[in-house]
């Protein structure tokens, strides 16, 4: 098996070690080929002053664990009106909970951030499809304004100081046209199927379709998830599989990923997938999940193990402390952080994609863009 397995990706040599020379020129190409197709979501940045009456400070925010994900937020280049540099996101907790048959995402996302400047109000980016039915701000009811896709806090912070903001939201989610000439896709974030299932692909941005966020790529974070969905669906996401329930016949799921991330490289998905587990030669755990009786799916992602090992072989050790992927009924595929998402179709499914997904785990989410173009 092994033998086969090496003939089959023995061409993929010379496309892995050119693709990590020229990874950001590629990238560099597509993003400026896709700038021209479609200008970014509308902006409504508020005018903010930089002489707000000081605001209390609760120092039990400043949690040490997050202080890997403290960085200097800059403005895109290439979409400025995605992200606010004034924000540094330092960890998201989603609980989630998906109705299939409403088409209903309702969600409880509590953020630690850190102001890198002193202002009257700050925001994030979030889909004025989703409607916020409650904000708080240390604990305390604050007033929001949601105009198109800027979701601004009307509340004054200063430099350097923590925040806990915690979001309550509902509504259909809906995607947003990807700023691309590619073919394999044309939306980008939270995308609903005929039949409930759902996947999200966002790159560059569109994780503000589904959750209120910092949307560039110069902003990493902490994630933690909790995913509630009617059974048997079950709803999967980047990192560690903590726990698994069953609640008033609700599937809860939790993930939590361990190294910071940017946003579009989260991912949510929720159908009736099957998880199958195995461990790397190096020992890295993995993990796949694919819809219940696809075997093209399952056979496909089999070779997950060996495919990690050759790549290892040729980049070095896997960066991260684990690696999945999860199935779902799209043309195309994209590494996310340790979850790759991936489309089931034959090329999607083929060991090349696979190779090359497993690739940009280095070249992509550890070595990332800190602005701008990224890595698909």
């Amino acid at each position: 098996m092994r033998g086969k397995f090496v003939a089959l990706v023995a061409s993929l040599v010379a496309v892995a070690v050119a693709l990590v020379a020229v990874v950001w020129v590629v990238n560099r190409d597509d993003a400026d080929a896709g700038r021209g197709s479609q200008d970014p979501p509308p902006s409504t940045t508020t005018d903010i002053s930089t002489d707000p009456t000081e605001p209390a400070h609760d120092p039990s925010l400043d949690n040490p664990a997050w202080d890997p994900a403290v960085s200097e937020p800059v403005e895109d280049t290439y979409y400025p009106n995605i992200g606010d540099p004034s924000v540094d996101a330092l960890h998201y907790d989603l609980d989630l909970t998906w109705q299939p048959e409403q088409r209903q995402l309702t969600g409880i996302a509590t953020i630690s951030l850190r102001a890198t400047s002193t202002r009257d109000v700050f925001q994030l980016d979030f889909s004025d499809a989703l409607q916020v039915d409650a904000a708080t701000l240390d604990g305390e009811k604050v007033e929001t304004s949601h105009v198109g896709k800027d979701l601004v806090v009307k509340s004054p912070v200063e430099a350097d100081n923590r925040y806990q903001l915690v979001v309550e939201y509902s509504g259909e989610p809906t995607p947003y046209s990807a700023p691309t000439t590619r073919s394999d896709f044309d939306g980008v974030g939270f995308t609903i199927t005929d039949t409930g299932s759902t996947w999200t692909v966002q790159e560059p941005y569109g994780a503000f379709t589904w959750y209120p966020v910092n949307d560039q790529p110069s902003d990493k974070a902490f994630y933690d998830f909790t995913l509630r969905v009617p059974e048997p669906f079950v709803g999967v996401a980047n990192g560690e599989l903590t726990s698994r329930t069953v609640e008033d016949d609700l599937t809860v799921t939790t993930f939590h990923l361990a190294s910071p991330a940017s946003s579009y490289l989260t991912t949510v998905a929720f159908d009736d997938f099957v998880m199958a587990e195995a461990t790397s030669r190096s020992g890295v755990p993995l993990t796949w999940w694919t819809p219940r009786g696809d075997a093209r799916a399952e056979a496909a992602m089999s070779k997950l193990p060996e495919a990690l090992t050759w790549v290892e072989s040729k980049l070095g050790a896997y960066p991260f402390d684990r690696l999945g992927a999860v199935v779902v009924p799209n043309q195309t595929a994209m590494e996310t952080q340790t979850m790759m998402t991936i489309g089931n179709t034959p090329y999607a499914l083929s060991t090349d994609t696979l190779v090359h997904e497993i690739v940009h785990q280095w070249y992509g989410n550890v070595v990332s863009p800190p602005t701008g173009a990224t890595c698909g």
